[in-house]
């Protein structure tokens, strides 16, 4: 059974996870997960955060000699903006005039009353997009993991607001990484481009993201997790709001006014996921953060 488990804030000292199912002997490149890790900060429009972190892998346990023990891996990825905030933000003496203005969209307001919180810096911290760096660190792990078993990855983004890629099933990754919007089709990339500075200066206007998975496994592959697993995973992200499976839901380009929700119902399956994220205006990857507090 795999079971993952994140802890640490957005400019808090270092964030830390736990991996814990992976077999032994699996021998992990540190330098291919260095560079997933840096793949992530990239991208049309990122914001100063970017700038200023350099994301790097330390193993705390569960890897020896660059092999896996078999027991729970412990890995770290420092924040280094820590040191430009460590009065405001030291595990033991951090302190600082409290934010008691929620912002629309984000977690700071349901934080406050589920952990009665007076200081919303004590939710945004956490929940912010900058706690993907070390998802994305666990999943570089599993993902050599999954190689070692013959089953490979691929994605790109398919639609920025009503910017809509031409279905890809022979796409080069390659190709994908060099696209400034992940997407590989050079006409498309182009207008995604050009859509994102309008949807900006739409003030209070957000726009669905989705991003399209293709897997390739060999005829015998490890069992898939539940739906419901999965699921779970992928809307706990910050700026995922849902995920569906086919062609559940067909409306998804429009702008939206900031904050608003969107729900997914049905059982609609197919080959192909897509996991939708909002990225906002003002909001990591096309803005700024108020700092600190963002990514």
């Amino acid at each position: 059974m795999f079971r993952y488990l994140t802890a640490g804030e957005s400019h808090g000292p270092a964030l830390v996870g736990i991996l814990d199912g992976l077999p032994a002997h699996l021998r992990l490149d540190v330098e291919r997960i260095n560079e997933t890790l840096a793949r992530r900060q990239g991208g049309y429009g990122r914001g100063g955060r970017m700038k200023i972190e350099r994301d790097e892998v330390e193993f705390l346990a569960g890897v020896r000699g660059s092999e896996t023990l078999g027991s729970p891996i412990a890995v770290m990825v420092r924040n280094r903006d820590y040191e430009n905030v460590r009065a405001l933000m030291d595990p033991i003496t951090g302190a600082g005039k409290p934010l008691t203005n929620p912002r629309p969209g984000h977690a700071d307001y349901a934080g406050a009353l589920k952990y009665r919180q007076r200081d919303l810096r004590n939710v945004l911290e956490r929940a912010s997009a900058r706690e993907t760096a070390m998802r994305v660190c666990l999943g570089a792990i599993c993902a050599q993991f999954l190689e070692a078993l013959g089953i490979r990855t691929r994605s790109y983004v398919h639609r920025i607001g009503e910017v809509v890629s031409p279905e890809l099933e022979d796409f080069s990754q390659d190709a994908v990484e060099a696209s400034d919007v992940r997407n590989p089709d050079q006409a498309t990339e182009a207008k995604m481009i050009a859509a994102i500075p309008s949807m900006r200066l739409a003030s209070g206007l957000r726009s669905d993201r989705p991003v399209t998975a293709v897997s390739r496994t060999p005829r015998r592959a490890p069992p898939e997790p539940p739906l419901d697993d999965r699921g779970r995973a992928q809307t706990r992200v910050q700026r995922i709001s849902l995920r569906h499976r086919g062609d559940s839901i067909a409306e998804l380009g429009a702008p939206r006014l900031e904050g608003a929700g969107l729900e997914c119902g049905g059982d609609d399956r197919s080959d192909l996921d897509e996991v939708v994220g909002l990225e906002a205006s003002g909001g990591e990857g096309w803005g700024a953060d108020p700092e600190p507090g963002g990514d």
